[in-house]
């Protein structure tokens, strides 16, 4: 995974604390609720995110995913309401 800018990090971490719900580990059925497209050289992904008291929530995790020879390179690029 590549490191995270701290303003991002920032950014992310307020988010989640004003939406008010603690996050929890997805299901296995999150995944076929996530979407992604290939952008050449890159996966951009959306992940639905579950919380605690609500299960499938409002929050959204937007990643790309790079392929590097036998290995994946992961790279948050923000979270969000949708």
């Amino acid at each position: 995974m590549s490191k995270l800018p701290e303003a991002t990090s920032i950014q992310i971490n307020s988010y989640i604390e004003d939406y008010g719900e603690e996050l929890i580990s997805l299901p296995e059925d999150a995944w076929g609720l996530s979407v992604y497209v290939w952008q050449r050289v890159y996966w951009d992904v959306l992940v639905d995110l579950w919380t605690r008291n609500e299960g499938h929530s409002d929050l959204v995790l937007s990643v790309r995913v790079y392929e590097e020879q036998e290995n994946y390179r992961f790279e948050v690029q923000m979270v969000c309401v949708f």
